[in-house]
């Protein structure tokens, strides 16, 4: 559970969603108090060492559920100051949160693309639903057979970078912000993203067990995995940002976005009043907006 929190307490820091607050409160970080983290019993009945347990299980419990609730709303709407998008994907122009997948080994089980082998060719690109309460996967969308080459891979590793970004936020917040991309990874593939050292991996390279293992794998993965990039955060220069949107943008010119993925361009509307925020949004929240009248239909192009 304090892993937990602390992983929430990180991801709330880094989207800067609370204000400063006075130091006489919590020492000057953004959180508010909170009962401490180490659990010491003193000597004293059984029967309230239990309940002492329980309190603070319960609170801590809590605390995680709140920062939850916060935290994906929180990363939809502020997505931008995470991730710093070039001029026509901060003002959706097209849709920007882009991830691969690839046929798993069950009929009809896509995988996640977290790295891309030597030789492949070709992927399933989709994009992702960007309503400002909650960034989500669309279930059954068609997508579109993305191909490349080292040319290709190159413009579009911003894209892949920000996608999987966005992806690893949600697996922070929980379960049900991850929704479908959860099943979509290996435990091995998960813990990479989550930033996670496993401890008692399967006996596997050459005789290695537990941590040695773990670390001979994450070493071998670095080699050529996608994914490493968004843990050690490597620069994406302002050329690369232009050549991933001068690719995404002449990749989906002419393709139907909404049969294909399943999204609609729409503006949020305010008291009446066109508040100029751009999503590219699902059918579902879509006609849930227009109905309350809180987002209203935006030309494409």
């Amino acid at each position: 559970m304090n892993r937990c929190l602390d992983i929430l307490e990180k991801l709330d820091d880094e989207l800067q969603l609370d204000a400063p607050v006075s130091g006489m409160q919590n020492g000057g970080t953004g959180h508010p108090l909170r009962i401490p983290r180490t659990v010491s019993l003193l000597a004293r009945p059984q029967e309230m060492a239990g309940r002492h347990i329980r309190t603070r299980l319960s609170n801590r419990v809590e605390e995680i559920q709140n920062l939850q609730q916060k935290l994906l709303p929180g990363l939809s709407k502020h997505l931008d100051r995470v991730i710093r998008f070039p001029p026509l994907l901060e003002d959706h122009r097209i849709p920007r949160l882009v991830y691969l997948t690839s046929e798993g080994s069950v009929k009809g089980g896509e995988r996640l693309v977290t790295r891309l082998p030597v030789g492949a060719t070709s992927r399933q690109m989709h994009l992702m639903c960007e309503h400002h309460d909650e960034i989500h996967k669309l279930d059954n969308q068609l997508g579109s057979i993305m191909r490349f080459d080292d040319k290709t891979l190159k413009s579009v590793r911003p894209l892949l970078v920000w996608g999987l970004q966005v992806i690893t936020m949600l697996m922070k917040i929980g379960e049900q912000a991850a929704g479908g991309f959860s099943n979509m990874v290996s435990e091995l593939e998960r813990a990479m993203l989550m930033g996670i050292i496993i401890a008692g991996a399967p006996e596997h390279h050459d005789g290695k067990t537990g941590s040695e293992a773990a670390a001979a794998t994450k070493m071998e993965f670095s080699a050529n995995v996608l994914m490493d990039l968004t843990l050690t955060k490597l620069p994406i220069t302002a050329d690369e940002k232009t050549a991933a949107e001068q690719w995404l943008l002449h990749f989906l010119k002419g393709k139907n976005i909404s049969t294909l993925f399943g999204l609609y361009k729409v503006e949020y509307v305010d008291d009446g009043k066109t508040a100029k925020h751009v999503a590219w949004v699902c059918e579902k929240h879509m006609n849930y907006g227009l109905r309350l009248g809180t987002m209203q239909l935006s030309p494409v192009g």
